[in-house]
């Protein structure tokens, strides 16, 4: 995990994003702050334990299309590229990445292949 972290201020407050609870605006920036270069986040019980928020509201960032479930311990940030531009020389290739293949990415999107 890096020790930066960006968020691009359009979307996080845009008014999809402010209409969800705060613990799910705060679960989401917890999220991408413990996400690898490339969005996956392997430790979801940990960040809900460190930040004391219910399960419910990671169901509303995952309802929302915020959060991708891909495994039962395995989840993206789905907005990812938008917020993080990493340079390759920079980039730590993420011990997921044979996942990115089943992967699009469309205007700066996580999206699963058809």
């Amino acid at each position: 995990m890096a020790n930066r972290r960006m968020f691009r201020t359009d979307f996080i407050i845009s008014d999809k994003f402010l209409e969800m609870e705060n613990n799910s605006q705060l679960l989401y920036f917890h999220l991408i702050g413990n996400a690898d270069d490339e969005g996956f986040i392997d430790n979801m019980n940990s960040v809900l334990r460190l930040t004391g928020i219910d399960r419910v509201y990671l169901t509303q960032l995952i309802d929302k299309s915020y959060i991708l479930k891909l495994e039962d311990t395995l989840y993206l940030v789905v907005h990812w590229h938008q917020h993080n531009k990493i340079g390759q020389g920079r980039k730590v290739i993420s011990k997921y990445a044979d996942r990115l293949n089943s992967l699009d990415v469309v205007d700066e999107v996580y999206k699963i292949k058809q």
